[in-house]
């Protein structure tokens, strides 16, 4: 599990923990910058970044809490292989539901719900900024892009610690985007084939039959679902010490060590001058947090900040488990590997209408990070101006990660979900509305289209922000579902 906070500071959080934590335990290469930051410095970062906003709210007239800071915990990257931390952490489900469970206490939740309309509106135009805030785009590595809006209080933060936000953005977009392309050097290498194959023959022998350690993520929501999280986490305790004890028992972590060592210097040598500046800006960034962390002590773990008492709308079960491992995302992506058993193609298709009956009329919408509704990014019963900042039920890695969606809202007045390309619910830029009761499996199969009905980006990976909406404040075009 990896702690992110965000605003544009958290997609470095996300981006950096995926990059260090792709190969868990592994030396860098020859490129890597020296004393890369610790998973502690991005806790250190986020919460600058939180006091930076706080501060900037304030002056703007509205109140805003930084949340507690919780200690981060160990991302297990391509493989664990730490048998005593897989006894006790299984995969972080366990950690992340008791996590989820004290997000329901954010005081920033409760006080943007009890502002006037037009008050919770100007909040998100002071908190993200408005329509005429620029939007930036960053090519990937690989040929891809992502799109950022980001003004107001965020920016603010953003550029605070990491001067010009638009260079920031597009080095830290590089930086978090080069891990894929060695990943998918070393899977086709044939020392990484071997030493995965030997391996699976140790799980194998253990009763468990998988072919790659992320088949075991992918099949977790199949054996762990409908239970209860005591229940679910002895069913991860029981996989992930097979995966740290056969990791441990065979040259898996050492061939991903020696080949992340020869690969790496390779992807990286193009655009090792701007990883460079990254590198500089981020330990920059860091000495500045420290410094804003240090004229702010942090307060004590028992001592809870006042806040306003929960709407009755927000008093709800966190019955949704965000089960966050980018790394392992980038890792299945990057090595080819058999379907889990349980997952045939029928099955996938029919896993949203699980995820639906099991929700119906819950009055939330559901964000996943894979298809099929499977790895849940978070859920929302009110709307988000920014899925990728540290307000609302959508945070962290949620921005820009949706594969599938589902709106389980009860029915009547505003049922219809509105997802958007940008922030701040902008329409201009691209949106589509998912009426009450429906899904979309796959995001990859679908574009945005705009409110003339005109054809936009696609929809994988780019939702933005969302809203709740009437039937009627949707076109027909603009339907999905």
């Amino acid at each position: 599990m990896f702690v992110t906070g965000h605003g544009r500071a958290g997609a470095v959080i996300a981006g950096h923990v995926l990059v260090m934590g792709l190969l868990a335990g592994c030396g860098a290469g020859q490129s890597a910058p020296p004393a890369p930051p610790t998973e502690t410095d991005y806790v250190v970062l986020k919460r600058a970044e939180l006091l930076i906003i706080r501060d900037c709210m304030q002056k703007h007239g509205f109140r805003y809490w930084v949340p507690k800071m919780w200690e981060p915990s160990r991302g297990f990257g391509f493989v664990l292989d730490d048998p005593d931390w897989a006894r006790e952490h299984g995969y972080g489900g366990l950690d992340q539901h008791k996590a989820m469970q004290a997000k329901r206490d954010d005081p920033n939740i409760a006080y943007r719900a009890s502002l006037p309309a037009s008050r919770r509106t100007q909040y998100a135009l002071v908190m993200s900024g408005g329509d005429d805030v620029k939007v930036l785009t960053a090519h990937l590595p690989d040929g891809g892009t992502i799109n950022n809006a980001l003004g107001g209080c965020e920016l603010s933060s953003s550029e605070e610690l990491y001067g010009n936000h638009e260079r920031w953005f597009r080095l830290d977009r590089l930086a978090s985007n080069i891990a894929p392309l060695y990943m998918r050097e070393i899977a086709k290498d044939a020392r990484f084939v071997a030493a995965l194959s030997s391996w699976s023959r140790c799980m194998r022998g253990k009763g468990h039959a998988y072919a790659t350690p992320p088949e075991i993520r992918a099949a977790l929501p199949g054996l762990t679902g409908g239970l209860a999280p005591a229940q679910a986490h002895t069913v991860e305790v029981k996989l992930a010490v097979a995966e740290a004890t056969c990791a441990r028992a065979t040259s898996l972590p050492s061939t991903l060590r020696a080949l992340r060592a020869e690969y790496q210097p390779k992807v990286e040598g193009p655009y090792a001058a701007s990883l460079r500046t990254h590198a500089r800006l981020l330990r920059e960034a860091l000495d500045r947090a420290k410094e804003i962390n240090h004229a702010t002590p942090w307060l004590p773990r028992h001592k809870v900040a006042e806040r306003p008492s929960m709407r009755a709308t927000k008093e709800r079960s966190m019955r949704k488990i965000h089960f966050a491992a980018a790394a392992v995302s980038l890792a299945v992506a990057a090595v080819p590997m058999s379907s889990p058993s349980w997952a045939d193609s029928a099955a996938l298709a029919s896993h949203c209408r699980t995820q639906k009956d099991l929700y119906n009329e819950d009055g939330t919408v559901t964000a996943y990070s894979g298809t099929s509704c499977h790895y849940p990014l978070g859920y929302d019963g009110g709307n988000d101006a920014n899925w990728a900042d540290q307000s609302g039920e959508f945070t962290g890695s949620a921005g820009n990660n949706a594969m599938s969606i589902l709106n389980t809202g009860k029915p009547g007045g505003y049922d219809v979900v509105a997802v958007y390309d940008y922030e701040n619910q902008w329409a201009g830029g691209g949106y589509r509305c998912l009426g009450v009761g429906d899904w979309v499996s796959d995001l990859s199969q679908s574009r945005f289209v705009d409110p003339n009905g005109n054809i936009k980006g696609p929809m994988a990976r780019q939702i933005s922000s969302h809203q709740w909406v009437p039937r009627s404040a949707c076109t027909t075009a603009s339907m999905i579902g």
